[in-house]
């Protein structure tokens, strides 16, 4: 196994307002994935998420009933994922991703870019 980097995150900025599973649906999503390629740092292929990047990441602090289908979701994933490690996440992925666009009031053609850099990638 071979370590990349280590790096402390302080999760303080958000952790009295955002469940953590909604922070974590938000970033994982293609939104900040496509964010972290075109603001972030990479390392070859991989993302070199440090201090500055992750923190600059414009996270939408939604209230807490718009987080909750997020967190379902979240919460689907990990129970998927706890009986098969093996299990295609895609249908939960998409569902994440077309709730956080709707998060950020993304439109269409914006999606579009997004979803293209996705393919590309």
């Amino acid at each position: 196994m071979e370590t990349v980097a280590s790096t402390n995150i302080n999760y303080s900025k958000f952790s009295n307002r955002l469940d953590l599973k909604y922070l974590t649906a938000i970033l994982n999503s293609t939104l900040v994935t496509f964010w972290l390629r075109h603001k972030g740092k990479m390392q070859g292929h991989l993302y070199q998420v440090d201090k500055e990047p992750l923190l600059a990441i414009p996270i939408f602090s939604a209230p807490l009933d718009q987080q909750k289908p997020l967190i379902r979701l979240v919460d689907q994933i990990l129970a998927a994922k706890a009986k098969n490690t093996d299990v295609d996440l895609s249908k939960w992925e998409r569902e994440i991703d077309q709730l956080v666009y709707k998060l950020y009031d993304l439109a269409p053609k914006e999606i579009a870019i997004i979803e293209e850099a996705k393919r590309a990638k």
